[in-house]
């Protein structure tokens, strides 16, 4: 059985002669998140996506993602209760400022 990545590097590599595919960055469904990478690893993720013909950016989400399914997929159920918990928490305070984002105030303060 494949992995998850391997499936990835398969379908980048079969795509490498089609034009290359956009990503969403900007909708609702997703989150840019800026992180922190050795030096030496940034230039393989930047070779890598000159090779496959990607975005840097897009395929550092991909492949982001896939680790990220995996570790899930491992966590005892003990860090699961304890991630849904930490997720409603996060949830109820992106509603919160969102709320706060959203009031009207005609200036009648």
């Amino acid at each position: 059985m494949e992995s998850p990545i391997t499936d990835l590097i398969d379908r980048l590599a079969t795509e490498i002669h089609e034009n290359q595919r956009s990503c969403d960055v900007s909708s609702s469904r997703v989150h840019l998140v800026n992180t922190p990478i050795p030096v030496d690893l940034y230039y393989e993720l930047e070779g890598m996506s000159r090779v496959f013909k990607q975005d840097t950016v897009c395929l550092a989400g991909e492949l982001l993602t896939i680790a990220i399914k995996e570790i899930l997929e491992n966590f005892s159920e003990q860090d699961r209760i304890n991630l849904n918990d930490m997720k409603r928490v996060i949830e109820f305070n992106v509603v919160n400022r969102h709320r706060e984002a959203q009031q009207y105030d005609a200036g009648a303060t």
